[in-house]
């Protein structure tokens, strides 16, 4: 009998983090009071930045696990794979 593995707790609370990171811009969002300086709107734009680039690692990073699930290379395909037309390895 086998059972699916569970993620790990570690990523379940990274999950949370960015959670509770979006909260507390909300919470911003919300105060109808609240008037940003300009030094405030710099930090929201660099959430914003940070949370794009945190993103796209995610993504890579989930690529590459699901590749790994599937017994492939991990990478890019045209890392990895000869059918792909910009495929970078020698002959």
């Amino acid at each position: 009998m086998f059972f699916k593995p569970k993620p790990k707790p570690e990523m379940k609370k990274a999950i949370e983090l960015v959670g509770e990171a979006i909260e507390i811009a909300y919470k911003h969002l919300r105060d109808k009071k609240y008037q940003p300086t300009e030094s405030d709107l710099k930090l929201f734009e660099r959430l914003g930045e940070e949370l794009w680039h945190k993103h796209c690692t995610a993504k890579y990073i989930a690529r590459n696990m699901g590749q790994r699930f599937r017994g492939e290379p991990e990478g890019a395909k045209k890392f990895t794979d000869k059918e792909v037309f910009d495929w970078h390895y020698p002959p």
